[in-house]
């Protein structure tokens, strides 16, 4: 088994801990404000720009993942090893908790109507809408992340798609907030989820999160390393 790529790795880190505080925070502070529907654009715009950003900061380094469900399509895809992407998943875990403990200790110190906000969207975390069944959410967080790890191969693997940093990436979930924000909270990610839903220990549906982002991503990471990159052109 190869060396873990120890400089990856804690990119992935803090990676995952500035995208998940973002996001989360967002989530928080359109509560707070009581934003209503205008509330959605902000939260979607949060993701995808903080996506954006730290894709472009640290896909040089790391590959700029920040998503257990990505690293599993790049990983059936052949273009990370077992090794590295093992210490991603963990990393990326690590990062979404370090983000979950950071807000709590934040809006504990802030307090007021900010921790009233915090508590009832419990840390930021994507949640079902109540018109929405199980088993429908696991099928739209898999068709999200499916388009999710198309944009990842098209413009960051792809060595013929465009060049454009993360900006894709994260016009991609932005995207999916916009369509899926009130149904599933448009997660498309496990850590995601994860750092928020451990530190604030909201466990309501909480394998939707899992189970439909893997699948997503196992398909489109051998759609496009099978179909489009068959050739070796990458």
């Amino acid at each position: 088994m190869s060396r873990v790529n120890w400089r990856g790795t804690l990119a992935e880190v803090i990676g995952t801990f500035a995208f998940v505080t973002i996001g989360a925070g967002a989530m928080v502070a359109a509560d707070q404000a009581n934003l209503g529907a205008t509330g959605l654009i902000a939260v979607a715009l949060a993701h995808g720009l903080g996506l954006a950003a730290m894709v472009s900061v640290f896909g040089h380094i790391s590959g700029g993942v920040f998503n257990p469900a990505v690293t599993i399509g790049l990983l059936v895809g052949r273009k990370i090893g077992l090794t590295d992407a093992i210490a991603y998943v963990v990393a990326q875990l690590i990062g979404a908790t370090l983000a979950g403990l950071f807000l709590l200790l934040t809006y504990n110190i802030m307090g007021g109507s900010v921790l009233d906000a915090a508590n009832a969207t419990n840390l930021g975390t994507p949640s079902i809408g109540p018109e929405m069944g199980i088993w429908g959410a696991v099928l739209l967080e898999g068709g999200m992340t499916l388009f999710l790890m198309l944009a990842v191969y098209g413009t960051a693997i792809d060595g013929r798609g465009p060049k454009l940093g993360g900006i894709a990436i994260g016009l991609t979930v932005a995207s999916c907030i916009l369509l899926a924000g009130p149904l599933t909270g448009a997660s498309l990610n496990p850590a995601r989820n994860f750092g928020p839903t451990l530190v604030s220990m909201f466990w309501d549906n909480w394998w939707v999160y899992w189970v439909g982002p893997i699948i997503g991503g196992t398909i489109g990471g051998l759609l496009y390393s099978n179909l489009f990159l068959a050739n070796g052109d990458d």
